[in-house]
């Protein structure tokens, strides 16, 4: 009985962390080719791997993208830099 519980408890977690790399999978962004579907409040820019303003070096591949700030965009002394789906709004969201 022992192992049938912890075989039973390793292919949930299996399956768990599955489902989580399958998520992150279909709503990456790695800014290679666009800037996808962001909204930004102020704009947008795609840029190479050490370039821009902030000079970053990109998680994965060779672009990231960087936003740039609305003063007071979202309430006074709060910025609004803007968002992304990660292609496809959440139905809890539009409600």
């Amino acid at each position: 009985m022992k192992t049938f519980r912890r075989a039973l408890t390793v292919s949930g977690v299996i399956i768990m962390f599955s489902a989580a790399a399958l998520a992150t999978f279909n709503y990456f962004q790695g800014f290679e080719i666009n800037t996808g579907d962001w909204v930004a409040s102020q704009g947008i820019t795609r840029v190479p791997s050490d370039g821009g303003t902030l000079h970053l070096t990109a998680s994965s591949g060779s672009y990231y993208a960087e936003l740039q700030n609305l003063h007071d965009g979202y309430a006074t002394d709060f910025g609004d830099g803007g968002y992304s789906f990660y292609g496809g709004a959440d139905p809890v969201l539009s409600r």
